[in-house]
C-alpha cells in the first residue's frame, strides 16, 4: 500500500508539473514600462526544465534566445547574459507580472514587466501602402553631423517592419499595426527598447514619432524609393 501512495503522489506531482508547463509555453504579448512610457514586444516560450528558453524578436524575425530559464512554483525567470538583463515575473490568472534589470551601459535600468497570451490582431483592410525607402531631414545637423536619416520600410499588409539607418548603426526592426490611421511600432530584443509611430499624411508624407510616450511633433518623413 505504503508503495502504491507514493507511486500515486509521484504521478500527481509529475502531472502538475506538466500542466504548469503548458501554461508557461506559447506566444506572448509583453511588455517593459520605461520612465517616459510602454513598450510593446512579443515573447515566445517554449521548452521544459533544462530546455526552457525564451525567445526575444527582431522585426519580424527571432533574433535573440535566452541564456538560461527557469519555471517553478509559478516563477518564471529568463536570463539573457550577454545583454546583463534578467526577466523575473510571477505567472497568475494566466498572466505575468515582474520587472526587467538591465545592467547593460547603453540600458542600464529596471522596468516593469507584464505578459499576457498572444491574441491575433484584427487585421485592417484599408492600411495605405508604405513599403520602401523614405528620407528623414533633419532640422539640424545633430552631434554625428547627420542632416539626414533614412526610413526603410517593409509591409505585410496592415503589418510593417521599419528601421531608421544611421552613420552609427540603426534602431533596429520596430514592427506593428495599422489601426485608427496610424502604425504603433515597437522593438525589444533584450536591449534597446523603442516604439515608433508612422502616420501616412494627405500630401504622400510621412510622419514619424519616436519614443515611448510620443509626445513630440514628430520629423516628417518623404519617400525616395
Amino acid at each position: 500500500m505504503k508503495s502504491i501512495t507514493i507511486r500515486i503522489f509521484g504521478l500527481a506531482a509529475l502531472a502538475v508539473a506538466a500542466f504548469g508547463q503548458q501554461m508557461i509555453e506559447g506566444r506572448w504579448d509583453a511588455t517593459l514600462t520605461t520612465k517616459t512610457g510602454v513598450v510593446p514586444f512579443r515573447l515566445d516560450i517554449s521548452g521544459e526544465g533544462a530546455a526552457l528558453k525564451g525567445t526575444l524578436y527582431n522585426g519580424w524575425e527571432p533574433f535573440e534566445t535566452t541564456t538560461g530559464a527557469s519555471f517553478k512554483d509559478g516563477q518564471l525567470v529568463l536570463k539573457i547574459d550577454h545583454y546583463l538583463t534578467r526577466i523575473t515575473a510571477n505567472l497568475k490568472d494566466g498572466e505575468l507580472d515582474g520587472k526587467i534589470v538591465s545592467r547593460s551601459r547603453a540600458d542600464a535600468g529596471v522596468y516593469a514587466f507584464h505578459a499576457k497570451r498572444y491574441v491575433e490582431p484584427v487585421a485592417s483592410a484599408n492600411a495605405p501602402d508604405i513599403a520602401g525607402s523614405w528620407e528623414i531631414p533633419l532640422d539640424k545637423p545633430n552631434a554625428k553631423g547627420e542632416k539626414t536619416q533614412r526610413l526603410i520600410i517593409e509591409q505585410r499588409g496592415p503589418e510593417v517592419a521599419a528601421s531608421i539607418l544611421r552613420v552609427d548603426g540603426d534602431t533596429g526592426a520596430l514592427n506593428g499595426f495599422y489601426k485608427d490611421g496610424r502604425w504603433v511600432l515597437s522593438h525589444w530584443d533584450g536591449s534597446r527598447p523603442g516604439v515608433m509611430e508612422l502616420s501616412l499624411k494627405t500630401d504622400g508624407t510621412l510622419e514619424v514619432k519616436l519614443g515611448a510616450g510620443r509626445t513630440n511633433a514628430g520629423l516628417i518623413a518623404y519617400r525616395t524609393a
